[in-house]
């Protein structure tokens, strides 16, 4: 098991105009996890702009630019209004960002650019693709 160091996966908001940071943990993953229930489920609501759902997964994993965690109690009476402030359109994202990031172990996935390279495509090796047959089913 290996030690995480503040910023590694960590992502970077803007809440009223200050620097804050989403930092995954275990605690942040076990939060997450409960709210959807799952972390497709959590991810699915902020999708659908679930209001709550995205202030608690903003919640989370929320530190300040130090890497101090963000108390509970600073949490339930301010963050909502901080989120509202933001805009759902700025915060929706970077709460599905998170979950990702969350269900990958604190790092984000790599980006595939060749996805469709291990799909057959009918190219044969010299490029030419198969020919195209059109069986006549009638008797």
């Amino acid at each position: 098991m290996s030690n995480r160091q503040l910023g590694d996966g960590r992502i970077e908001i803007t809440l009223e105009g200050r620097t804050a940071y989403l930092v995954p943990t275990l605690q942040a993953c076990a939060e997450i996890s409960s709210f959807g229930p799952g972390i497709v489920a959590t991810i699915q609501k902020c999708e659908m702009f679930d209001f709550e759902t995205i202030c608690n997964v903003i919640g989370a994993g929320l530190t300040d630019e130090s890497g101090k965690p963000i108390t509970q109690k600073a949490r339930r009476n301010d963050l909502p209004e901080a989120v509202a402030e933001t805009g759902l359109f700025e915060m929706r994202p970077r709460a599905i960002e998170f979950c990702t990031l969350i269900a990958n172990g604190g790092r984000m996935p790599p980006e595939d650019d060749d996805e469709d390279d291990d799909e057959d495509d009918g190219d044969t090796e010299d490029g030419e693709g198969d020919p195209l047959v059109i069986a006549n089913s009638t008797a």
